[in-house]
């Protein structure tokens, strides 16, 4: 998979088809990064139903406003992706959805937020500020917001987003050069501070760890974690990838420098899925 991430496909991967009772709530998957062309200081990965890349870009931001609000840059984005039309039985999920922008040529004064309102112009989600940093390019988490109420409300499930800019000091500038929107099941990210060589997550034992490929407990909690030894650190956040049934594999990383580089930098990265089987297990 190539670091395409706000630009490409090829950091989007379909799921085989799966088997088993829990592929449409979620069922054991395990990850691995077997090499990298790049160490990573940030990793994204995820499960999703599907994602959109907006068609606003190189947008130019530059302010010089230090308020809590903010002043709004001067695109929109309207994703046509509601979740409203993918609703199989991942009903105790709920459509979520991430928002990731690829940033340029920011200076270290510039922090950005993303806020959401609904069709009927109701405030959805009201972001945190982040600061891209001056590495370039690079990609910037501006977080989630869930689509059920809108979607009953309004019939259509549409919003709108903005994306606000401001300043710490002085004028702050950068060009936002696109924009992805990610309707995920699981969102999870990976930081470690001097690069990260191998990415693994766990559900279940395989047989090359001495155990039976099935897994033996129900529902296992996903586990994300690396290589890197003892006495370096790093950190863990939200829920990593499980199988769903229809799903896609979503990556996206920036390296040591923060920087999101693109096709020229590459990932093998393996996933198996285990069948589960809420009586009797089956066969395969």
């Amino acid at each position: 998979m190539t670091n395409t991430c706000g630009s490409g496909s090829s950091h989007v991967t379909a799921f085989a088809a799966g088997s088993g009772d829990l592929i449409y709530e979620g069922s054991p998957l395990n990850i691995d990064n077997t090499g990298s062309s790049e160490n990573m200081s940030t990793l994204w990965i995820a499960s999703i139903a599907q994602r959109e890349i907006q068609g606003a870009t190189n947008v130019a931001v530059s302010t010089s406003d230090t308020s809590s609000t903010g002043t709004a840059t001067s695109t929109t984005y309207t994703p046509s992706i509601t979740g409203s039309a993918s609703q199989k039985p991942y009903y105790n999920l709920g459509p979520r959805f991430r928002i990731m922008a690829r940033i340029t040529s920011a200076t270290s004064t510039l922090q950005l937020r993303a806020v959401v309102t609904s069709t009927w112009g109701r405030l959805m989600y009201n972001g945190s500020w982040v600061t891209p940093g001056t590495a370039t390019p690079t990609l910037i988490d501006l977080g989630s917001y869930d689509m059920t109420l809108p979607a009953i409300e309004a019939g259509n499930g549409l919003v709108t987003i903005s994306i606000y800019a401001r300043s710490t000091s002085g004028t702050a500038t950068c060009t936002i050069t696109a924009v992805e929107v990610l309707q995920y099941y699981t969102f999870a990210v990976l930081k470690y501070a001097t690069g990260i060589v191998r990415i693994f997550v766990r559900s279940y034992v395989q047989a090359t760890d001495g155990a039976i490929t099935r897994p033996a407990v129900a529902n296992i909690t996903p586990v994300l974690f690396t290589n890197t030894g003892i006495g370096l650190p790093w950190t863990s956040a939200g829920t990593p990838p499980s199988y769903f049934v229809g799903a896609s594999l979503w990556v996206a990383w920036i390296n040591t420098s923060n920087v999101q580089n693109t096709a020229a930098t590459i990932s093998n990265i393996t996933a198996l899925h285990a069948p589960q089987f809420k009586t009797l297990r089956g066969t395969t």
